[in-house]
């Protein structure tokens, strides 16, 4: 790793009927699984309102992630402990419209 700050950000949408407190359920168990490979949860944020975007595309959360380690999502989709809560996961969020970027802190 560079000495740049590296971060993740990760953009959630709720299955219908799901609810913000159903997803931080999930992420206090799956939390300190996630950290364990070099992924650590700086900011989380619940959308309260669109703005603007693509008719199709509304997430319900976005998350900040400190990034640590090189490839912490080949490490973590591997751990044992981490595969199930997967099916938790996927009862809350609609993954195939899970969106995530890599990026790198730059002065303003």
């Amino acid at each position: 790793m560079t000495d740049e700050r590296k971060v993740f950000l990760d953009v959630l949408t709720l299955k219908p009927g799901k609810t913000f407190e159903e997803a931080q359920a999930y992420f206090a168990k799956a939390i300190p699984l996630i950290e364990r490979h070099g992924l650590k949860r700086v900011e989380v944020f619940r959308i309260s309102e669109k703005m603007r975007g693509h008719e199709e595309v509304n997430p319900s959360i976005v998350q900040v992630w400190r990034v640590d380690a090189e490839n912490p999502f080949a490490a973590l989709m591997a751990d044992p402990a981490y595969k199930e809560v997967v099916p938790w996961r996927d009862s809350i969020f609609e993954m195939p419209k899970l969106q995530g970027w890599f990026g790198h802190e730059i002065a303003v």
